[in-house]
């Protein structure tokens, strides 16, 4: 868990980047899965026509399944760093560390959300989530 404790205006703020990450993730998982399959077909083409048939394909597919790779765990790692928590890239799942009423919780935000209107506590997650009171 991050050491960062937010205030709501502070998590608020970074959802516009928070968004933009979040739709490159999905696009290289998308991409990293497409990838991943295409070098399992040419691994049996390979066993199937010899290795310079694919050897070439084979290659160029597999540096751009690593670069792939290498920008989604840097996106990731961007997220992490600026202490919040993705718990799901499929849901726009955000956590943010938050301190209510002098108790540890999360923010809790959810991709088609205008801003974070939730919190939840560490133990209860997504399903125990609760409304802020202004």
């Amino acid at each position: 868990m991050s050491d960062r404790i937010f205030t709501l205006e502070e998590a608020n703020r970074l959802l516009p980047e928070l968004m933009e990450l979040i739709i490159q993730l999905r696009e290289l998982r998308r991409n990293i899965t497409r990838l991943h399959d295409q070098l399992c077909s040419l691994e049996i083409q390979d066993k199937n026509l010899g290795e310079n048939v694919v050897h070439f394909e084979y290659r160029r597919l597999k540096s751009l399944y690593e670069e792939s790779f290498h920008q989604f765990h840097q996106r990731m790692s961007r997220i992490k760093n600026m202490g919040c928590i993705i718990q799901d890239i499929e849901l726009g799942l955000v956590d943010f560390p938050y301190l209510h009423q002098g108790e540890l919780v999360f923010l809790c935000w959810k991709w088609g959300e205008e801003e974070i209107k939730y919190w939840h506590t560490l133990e209860d997650g997504f399903m125990g989530r609760r409304p802020l009171l202004r």
